[in-house]
Order: C-alpha cells, then sequence, then structure tokens
C-alpha cells in the first residue's frame, strides 16, 4: 500500500449558498441532481452556457445548517458569483463568497476513505467536530478526499505536501479539471467524462444546456475524449497539436512532466502509426474508468 499524502490545493474559492429556494434555484441551473446532496454526500458538476457548453466546474457540500458550500476555481470565482446572480432573479437565495475561510487539502493514496472515516464511495462526507468537512471525491475514489478546513483550524492532514504530485495523480487517472483543461465555452460534458464521473444527471429535470447534452449521450455523437498520454520526456505546452500519420488528431490540454491529458479523434485510435506532441512521442491510453463509443 501506497503511504498517504496531502497538498493544499492553491486555486480553489468557496460560494456559500443559502435561502429558503437554494435548491429549486440551483437544480434548474446545474448538470447534477441537487436532491441528491446530503450532509453526508458530496457532489461534482458543472454550470453550462445556454448551448450546452461547459462554464464552470465545482464540488457542492451540504452544510447542517442546509445552505450549500460550492467549491471553484479561485481565479474564476467571481464570473460564476456574478454569473448565479444573474440567474437569482425573485429567488430566495442568498449567495456569498466565503473565499479565505476554508483551505481545501486533498488527501490521496491506499486507503484514504478509510483514515479519514469515510466510506469508500464516491462523494461519501463527514463533518468532524471542528468544523472539517471531508469528502471522497465524487469523481473517482482513486483521487482520494478533499477537506474543507475552515482558516485557523488544525487537521490530522494539512496539506502540507506538494501539489504537483496530486496533479500528476490526476494526469494519470486522466482527469481533468477547471476552465484551463476543460475550455470554457468550448467543451461538451460527454467528451470531457463527465457522464462517468458522475458529473452529469440524466434522470433530473431541465437545466441550463440539458438539450445538448442529452442529444449527444442519445445520438451518439460523440467523436473525441480526453485521454491521457504519456510521453518519452517531459511534454510541450498545453494547446500543443497532437499528430499522428502527418494529421492533427487532437490537442493537449494539461501537462505534468512526462503525463498528461489531450483530447483526442477516436477514429485515430484505429489508425497506424505513432502519436506525436511537438517533437516528443507519446503513448496514448484509455483511463479504465472511460467507457467509448462500440462505434467512433
Amino acid at each position: 500500500m501506497s503511504p498517504l499524502s496531502s497538498a493544499t490545493r492553491s486555486n480553489v474559492g468557496v460560494i456559500r449558498i443559502g435561502g429558503e429556494d437554494r435548491d429549486s434555484f440551483l437544480q434548474g441551473l446545474i448538470s447534477v441532481d441537487v436532491t441528491r446532496l446530503t450532509a453526508d454526500t458530496s457532489l461534482y458538476g458543472a454550470l453550462l452556457t445556454p448551448q450546452g457548453k461547459y462554464l464552470y466546474d465545482f464540488f457542492l457540500t451540504r452544510k447542517a445548517d442546509g445552505s450549500i458550500l460550492m467549491q471553484t476555481e479561485a481565479d474564476r470565482l467571481a464570473g460564476l458569483l456574478k454569473k448565479l446572480k444573474m440567474y437569482k432573479l425573485r429567488s430566495k437565495v442568498d449567495l456569498q463568497e466565503l473565499t479565505g475561510a476554508f483551505k481545501t487539502v486533498v488527501v490521496y493514496g491506499d486507503g484514504t476513505p478509510e483514515a479519514l472515516g469515510l466510506a469508500a464511495v464516491p462523494g461519501s462526507t463527514k463533518t468532524f467536530e471542528n468544523g472539517v468537512i471531508a469528502f471522497v471525491d465524487p469523481r473517482l475514489i482513486a483521487l482520494g478526499a478533499r477537506l474543507l478546513v475552515p482558516a485557523g483550524t488544525g487537521a490530522a492532514f494539512a496539506g502540507d505536501g506538494d501539489e504537483a504530485g496530486y496533479t500528476a495523480l490526476r494526469m494519470r487517472l486522466g482527469v481533468a479539471e477547471g476552465a484551463r483543461e476543460l475550455l470554457a465555452e468550448k467543451s461538451i460534458l460527454l467528451e470531457t467524462g463527465f457522464e462517468e464521473l458522475n458529473g452529469v444527471d440524466f434522470q433530473k429535470g431541465c437545466y441550463m444546456g440539458q438539450e445538448l447534452t442529452a442529444r449527444t449521450k442519445y445520438r451518439a455523437l460523440i467523436r473525441k475524449r480526453l485521454l491521457t498520454v504519456t510521453g518519452t520526456s517531459d511534454l510541450p505546452e498545453p494547446g500543443t497539436s497532437l499528430v499522428k500519420g502527418g494529421k492533427t488528431v487532437g490537442e493537449l490540454r494539461a501537462a505534468s512532466a512526462h503525463l498528461g491529458i489531450a483530447l483526442v479523434k477516436l477514429d485515430s485510435l484505429k489508425a497506424d502509426g505513432a502519436y506525436h506532441l511537438a517533437d516528443t512521442e507519446v503513448t496514448v491510453g484509455v483511463p479504465d474508468w472511460v467507457t467509448l463509443p462500440e462505434k467512433g
């Protein structure tokens, strides 16, 4: 078994969503079913454009008083808060930025849920007496757990490790996050793994961007997916074209040393030849959690 590691995430901000209409307000906007959000279960989801393109991704946790903590990229939090306020209209919803009130610590390695007293189930959540909220990553158990630590609160896992180690874990697993990797106003959820990562619910009612998301699924329109890439040396900058047989078949979205994530045309998986990112030869892999269409 590998020892547990922990690191503080440097770019996480928090929005508190309160008020008696908070659940119905979010339910009509986001990709996951808010009725599943409890004090014991956290969620991962997204806000889309009306045209069904990715805008923001976030984690949701429920506090004991019923209010909701939405955790997203700190450097884009102001934009998300502005968007939520725009859609609030006359709803009885209170939106409050809490950036600085918490730090987010990730804990990962074999046995992470058990070490925190959590069930080994995506989203399993526990609030400790010191106010720390811990939850298993709702996307994949292999990503470990996340702790929302109130400012000034000590925690067993202080998050003193190197954040690069957690980034490398995400690269190995092929899990992209944030606007730099998912590309705001361009990406389609099902190309980026949201269905397998529990980030979209096809049983809930309508929400913004739902029509395109549902059409993409039921008409089997997926032709590209985010997949892992492993280089023979350190990878170039994100945005570099992925080439096979002299043709551009994708684009690098994220990288950590020789590991990365790229959006790849699925028909290229059947073509002969090696993949390259600039002068670096890479191997494209399909993470074990990814389900590819039978015809792609």
